[in-house]
Formats: C-alpha cells, sequence, structure tokens
C-alpha cells in the first residue's frame, strides 16, 4: 500500500512540476514585466516543490524557487545614446496553485 502511496505520489508531483512552470510563465511574468520597461526570464530554478494535498477533484501544491530576469530601462534610442540600462538579477518567488486533478 505505502509504494502504491509514493508511485501515485511521484506521478503527481511530475504533473504539477509541468502545471508550476505554465503558471509561471502565464501568470508571474507579468509581476516582472511591470518592473522595466522591457523583461527577459532568463531561467526558473524550482527548490522546493511541496504537495500540500491531494483530493478527489483538486491538487493543492507549493513552489519555491528563483527566477532569473533581464531588465532593460529606456528605449532603443536610449540605448543607442548610451543613456538606456540592463540589469541582471534574481527573485526569489513563492507558488501556491491548485490544480485540477485529471478523470
Amino acid at each position: 500500500m505505502e509504494e502504491c502511496r509514493r508511485g501515485v505520489r511521484r506521478a503527481v508531483e511530475y504533473a504539477v512540476n509541468d502545471h508550476a512552470l505554465e503558471v509561471f510563465t502565464q501568470e508571474m511574468f507579468s509581476e516582472i514585466d511591470i518592473l522595466s520597461t522591457r523583461s527577459a526570464v532568463d531561467g526558473v530554478q524550482i527548490g522546493s516543490l511541496e504537495i500540500t494535498s491531494i483530493g478527489p477533484a483538486l491538487v493543492n501544491y507549493r513552489v519555491t524557487g528563483d527566477v532569473y530576469v533581464e531588465l532593460s530601462y529606456g528605449s532603443k534610442s536610449d540605448f543607442q545614446r548610451d543613456m538606456g540600462a540592463e540589469i541582471r538579477t534574481v527573485f526569489p518567488f513563492l507558488l501556491t496553485c491548485r490544480r485540477q486533478s485529471a478523470r
């Protein structure tokens, strides 16, 4: 029984990992994009993924990690006049989600 539970948990973790990246790219990018004229995500590193509950219809989980970004300030002409700025930085994130269970 315990082996079965571990197998189900592993399968759910894989699906949740994919869902977390989808949510991050679709919803959280707008939070980063407001920080500068142009923003680019260089990478996302998931530090931990914890399934907090599994029910018949929903899976609740929590993800922590870091997002590596490049923030650009100024227009193209600002950069041509050497008046623009680019900053590469890392932001920690905490994402709490729920995903509908596949039926």
